[in-house]
């Protein structure tokens, strides 16, 4: 039983001894380069850091997260308003008149021209002050949202 306690104190001893040796000088180094660090405003001590992630915002906003913030509000406002143009035209039941925006909407979109969609209007035997009214209404639409109509 005394060999094990030997043992176990030169073990003992050999670990407080590196410890010393090696552990001790490395500490003292880190806690050095920390200080020189603070001091010269390189990092700031941890009480000051978490002051300011405190007073921070914890989702900050990018110019990208507004854009499409602003460019999904214009959106939904353009739909609302769509709906709303959609439910007096049916209550005053013109419901072609409802259908020619949706076709005017649905042209401009896959890129076809003014003149080629009136043209194409004009000759299906829709009268001219239909056809206005259905641009206008699509442009009244198209003036909320800015953003629908760049893309």
């Amino acid at each position: 039983m005394g060999t094990f306690v030997g043992i176990g104190f030169c073990l003992l001893a050999g670990l407080l001894y590196a410890a010393v040796v090696w552990g001790l000088p490395i500490l003292i180094v880190v806690l050095l380069v920390k200080w020189v660090l603070r001091r010269f405003g390189v990092i700031k001590p941890l009480a000051e850091q978490r002051k300011e992630e405190a007073g921070a915002n914890p989702w900050p906003e990018s110019a990208a997260m507004k854009e499409d913030a602003a460019a999904a509000r214009a959106e939904l406002i353009a739909d609302r308003r769509k709906r709303t143009m959609a439910a007096a035209l049916k209550e005053q039941g013109r419901l072609d008149r409802l259908a020619l925006v949706y076709y005017v909407e649905s042209a401009l979109k896959s890129g076809m021209a003014v003149e080629v969609i009136s043209a194409a209007l004009k000759e299906k035997g829709w009268a001219e002050s239909d056809i206005t009214a259905a641009f206008s209404s699509y442009k009244e639409l198209m003036e909320i949202s800015p953003a629908k109509n760049a893309a």
